[in-house]
């Protein structure tokens, strides 16, 4: 659009699984299959390579959510990337 990549802000990149049915009516084990530590380092990673300076991320609640269920891997990785 020749906009300066600063100017640009990414509204909602991916951060948690898209699921055919609800988080409840999953396994953890089928959510993690789609989405875990390793696909949330992929997407952060394509993030920076695009430049952009902002985004909101889509799915920290489901990051809580799995680690109130005992899969804290995702919320560790958030928090190393985050330096938080």
């Amino acid at each position: 659009l020749g906009w300066p990549v600063d100017r640009v802000w990414v509204t909602e990149l991916q951060m948690e699984p898209w699921l055919k049915k609800g988080v409840l009516d999953q396994s953890v084990d089928s959510q993690l299959a789609i989405f875990d530590a390793n696909k949330f380092k992929e997407n952060i990673n394509y993030l920076k390579q695009t430049g952009f300076k902002k985004a909101n991320l889509w799915g920290v609640e489901w990051w809580l959510w799995l680690k109130d269920q005992g899969h804290p891997e995702v919320w560790e990785t958030a928090k190393k990337t985050f330096k938080l």
